[in-house]
């Protein structure tokens, strides 16, 4: 089932929760909404699901006007962040009530309990009651309940943000399998980028009720827009400075850290307009006496922190006049002698560096 928004706003008094949004969800897609609190991702959910009107705009379901049809006859599929499960029911119970109002067949409705009980792993807990089931249980048994009335649409509703690290990592893998072996179009929302892009096959992120940018998840983490991407997808360093040379390829811009040619150009510069710099801190290379290093962009740093995290250091130097912050991350780093305050040198290829316009203020729904 295709999914498509078009032109859709919705209002509570003054207050703007989605604003014109345009979106296309493919048929068998795992399509994100990702995005901080408050930016339109929920509502945008329950627009699809039928449980909220929108004030202006049209959805389509495979093409069919579905802006007026009623939530019942949706096929919607959804999971909420508190599970919803009735306490006073067994596993079996919870994921046989939808399909009993349904008023299946007998045989069509134990069919389809083995189908789900065996999909999420479920089968050895069927008696067993939500008070004695741990949370990632009781999120398969929420998500089996889902998968069971068969949807066109599964939507899912930051599903994992009640577990644990650990349980979020095992219900990553449970959810993704799951999505794959269904093809079940389906629309995740969360505010987690690490769990977008380890999960999703197209992102669509969040601002103010806008979708701010759309693509893969490694096209939007190495080619955002606007500097609010850059910095809500992952770790980067934003570095404010001035176009002083420019061809259809490349730019030169003159920063506090120096003179930084990049060719990741993210919209149309000339000689003197203000920029930002995105530098990812895997990106930057450290001088450490290495001969498969390349010495495009040097520049100068003091070092100014080293926290040790095992397969990755993670490091703080200090750069300009202003003692600006340069971070770095080392992976599987080499053994170095560096110590704090030592000054260094690092380079930077021009392909890993993107320019971008300088913040915008995106500010508050209006």
């Amino acid at each position: 089932m295709q999914v498509e928004l078009r032109d859709v706003n919705k209002r509570y008094g003054a207050f703007v929760a989605v604003n014109k949004l345009n979106l296309t969800i493919k048929e068998g897609a795992f399509h994100f909404l990702l995005g901080p609190s408050g930016c339109g991702k929920t509502t945008i959910l329950r627009i699809l699901a039928g449980l909220e009107e929108v004030t202006s705009g049209k959805i389509f379901f495979n093409k069919s006007d579905f802006t007026l049809m009623p939530a019942a006859r949706r096929g919607i599929g959804m999971v909420f962040q508190n599970y919803a499960l009735w306490p006073h029911m067994t596993v079996l119970q919870n994921i046989e009530y939808g399909l009993k109002v349904r008023k299946l067949t007998t045989m069509e409705i134990k069919k389809r309990l083995t189908e789900v009980l065996h999909f999420t792993q479920l089968t050895p807990f069927a008696g067993r009651y939500p008070g004695q089931l741990s949370g990632g249980q009781q999120q398969r048994v929420a998500l089996a309940r889902a998968l069971a009335i068969r949807p066109t649409i599964l939507l899912l509703d930051e599903p994992l943000s009640n577990l644990d690290a650990q349980l979020r990592l095992e219900m990553r893998d449970n959810i993704t399998r799951i999505q794959e072996e269904t093809k079940i179009t389906t629309l995740y929302v969360t505010h987690d980028q690490k769990e977008a892009l380890a999960m999703g096959s197209h992102i669509s992120v969040m601002h103010g009720g806008k979708e701010i940018q759309s693509g893969s998840p490694k096209d939007l983490y190495l080619n955002p827009n606007s500097t609010f991407l850059a910095a809500f997808i992952g770790e980067t360093n934003l570095l404010p400075g001035r176009v002083s040379e420019i061809t259809a390829h490349e730019a030169l811009v003159t920063s506090e850290l120096g003179s930084i040619r990049g060719s990741n150009i993210r919209g149309r510069f000339k000689v003197g307009d203000p920029v930002t710099l995105s530098i990812r801190p895997e990106s930057i290379k450290l001088d450490l006496g290495r001969s498969d290093v390349s010495p495009d962009n040097p520049c100068e740093i003091a070092l100014k922190r080293i926290t040790y995290l095992g397969e990755l250091e993670q490091m703080e130097f200090t750069y300009g006049a202003k003692a600006e912050f340069l971070r770095i991350n080392l992976y599987n780093a080499p053994d170095h002698q560096l110590q704090i305050g030592q000054k260094t040198r690092c380079f930077i290829k021009p392909s890993k560096v993107v320019i971008l316009p300088p913040p915008q203020e995106l500010g508050p729904n209006t």
